[in-house]
């Protein structure tokens, strides 16, 4: 288990997870929180951007560069 605190503009980013399958849990500040499957096929550096007002994706995660 790991955990990260975002800024306040929703952006955390996660450095040297190994590949397997997470579990992601988001808890935003008055918001529900939000779950997500995460599966890292190769040693990476990913960013998670949370926007609890957008209904399609509230959760985006993309490569870190």
């Amino acid at each position: 288990m790991f955990a990260a605190v975002s800024q306040s503009d929703g952006y955390s980013r996660v450095y040297g997870r190994t590949p397997q399958t997470y579990n992601l849990s988001v808890s935003p500040p008055n918001a529900d929180t939000l779950e997500t499957r995460l599966e890292i096929l190769e040693s990476i550096s990913i960013t998670i951007v949370v926007n609890p007002a957008d209904s399609e994706s509230p959760i985006r995660i993309r490569r870190s560069w």
